[in-house]
């Protein structure tokens, strides 16, 4: 799993939330925290933003939203 190094909790959502939002400064690179595959790719007009959703290998899935720009296409590994 990998470890953010810079970014805060900027939110912590306590029901119909399982996630925890962690806020990053424009510009900071950003990798899935597990190997997977992009099954979504949201454009912004998604209430997240701009981001994707990752299958994970285990069977879990990541969303990560609210980016600035999205360089990864439907099927792509994560690696």
């Amino acid at each position: 799993m990998n470890v953010f190094k810079d970014g805060e909790v900027s939110q912590l959502h306590p029901t119909g939330h399982r996630g925890v939002d962690i806020a990053l400064n424009e510009g900071t690179s950003l990798k899935s925290i597990k190997d997977g595959i992009i099954e979504t790719v949201y454009d912004g007009s998604a209430n997240i933003g701009k981001g994707v959703k990752i299958q994970f290998e285990d069977g879990t899935e990541g969303i990560y939203g609210h980016m600035s720009k999205v360089s990864v296409k439907e099927g792509q590994v994560s690696i």
